[in-house]
């Protein structure tokens, strides 16, 4: 019995054992057909890691070619933003200059047609000088004719002082210096100035004064219309620009206080407008003393108008409020504003243009030497003083 079933056992065992061989060999099967299938997928992936591996290498290489490149290309980019930096700056300050040159070219345009302005009136002034030139010959024959006159003048001046001396053995002596004293006062207003007499000189009451200004204007409307002013000051400047022919000096002697002495001739005699407008002749005095007597007559004392006399000459000039003058020279052709209608400017700015005019004219340093109207008298002797005062009776 003993026997028997270690035999089973056995054949128990053994057949557990060819089983299990069965089984192992079926697994083992299996686990070589896996291993060959990993086996194959390890030779892929190592294909593969070895293809990877080599477009890794590629990469590297690329890549430090790039990062070359990037350092490169790093360094000229901030050399180029440097570089942009200084154009944009420089482009800055050009085109800064640039509108200051725009600026500067305006002025230069402003300024050239200015000048070619005054050219134009210098030229046309040369062939009016041209014109003036030719009848020298004629003006010297009038001179000479004047000349005659002033000597009949004298002849009948001796005469009337012979008589008058006469007069004096008849006991009319006191009669004799009462006459011959008024008769220096009306003679000699013409001669040695300045003097408070000049004042008599502008006449805005003349009648002729007046009846001519009123032909020539219409009178003022009395309203401060500058464009009106200007009108009707250049209208009464070109009429005695037109009207007035340059006569070197006036007609009338000095007679002496004393009339035992010999009278004698001046270079500086100034007529009365009325006078001015019988010869329709006269130096740079009597025209203006005749255009500050229509212009007071204009104004009717509503605006100044006076006479300054400079160096050797005069003018006429009309003060306005808040610092401002017109000038007008009817000998030279001058006025304020030209060319184009007169009109009021800075007072400093516009008597030193004027005068700078008269220095290039006479080739002479000029100077104001005195103001005058028909209401007062004053001395400067200094264009400083003159401009500093003109301001303070302006503002």
């Amino acid at each position: 019995m003993t026997v028997g079933r270690g035999t089973i056992v056995a054949s128990i065992i053994a057949i557990v054992l060819a089983v299990s061989s069965v089984l192992l060999y079926s697994r083992v099967s299996i686990l070589e057909s896996m291993y060959e299938a990993k086996y194959i997928e390890c030779e892929n992936l190592r294909s593969s890691y070895t293809s990877i591996l080599s477009g890794y290498e590629s990469l590297i290489s690329d890549y430090r070619k790039l990062n070359s490149s990037y350092t490169t290309l790093s360094s000229l980019y901030k050399a180029l933003l440097s570089d942009y930096q200084k154009l944009l700056y420089d482009y800055q300050n050009l085109s800064l200059d640039n509108r200051r040159l725009a600026v500067t070219i305006d002025s230069l345009n402003r300024s050239y047609r200015i000048l070619c302005d005054e050219y134009n009136v210098v030229m046309s002034k040369l062939l009016r000088l041209q014109d003036d030139y030719e009848g020298l010959n004629s003006v010297y024959n009038d001179l000479y004719g004047d000349y005659k006159f002033i000597l009949e003048r004298y002849t009948i001046l001796r005469d009337s002082y012979d008589s008058l001396k006469a007069k004096l053995s008849t006991g009319a002596f006191e009669t004799f210096v009462k006459d011959y004293l008024k008769l220096v006062d009306e003679v000699n207003i013409h001669a040695t100035h300045p003097k408070k007499e000049d004042l008599l000189l502008i006449t805005p009451n003349d009648i002729r004064v007046r009846s001519l200004m009123l032909q020539i204007t219409g009178g003022w409307s009395g309203y401060l219309d500058l464009s009106e002013i200007s009108r009707d000051v250049k209208a009464l400047f070109d009429w005695v620009v037109n009207n007035v022919r340059y006569r070197s000096d006036g007609l009338y002697p000095l007679l002496p206080p004393d009339p035992s002495f010999p009278p004698s001739y001046v270079s500086d005699m100034w007529q009365y407008p009325n006078q001015t407008l019988a010869f329709r002749e006269g130096d740079c005095d009597d025209q203006a003393i005749l255009l500050a007597s229509m212009l007071s007559a204009y104004f009717q004392g509503k605006l100044r108008v006076e006479c300054i006399i400079v160096t050797d000459h005069m003018a006429v000039y009309i003060p306005f409020e808040n610092g401002r003058v017109m000038i007008l020279d009817p000998a030279v052709g001058y006025y304020t504003g030209s060319p184009g209608m007169p009109s009021f400017k800075d007072v400093s700015v516009e008597v030193y243009r004027w005068i700078g005019r008269l220095e290039d004219m006479f080739g002479k340093r000029i100077n104001v030497k005195w103001v005058f109207s028909d209401r007062f008298l004053k001395l400067f002797y200094s264009t400083e003083r003159f401009i500093e005062w003109l301001y303070e009776t302006t503002r």
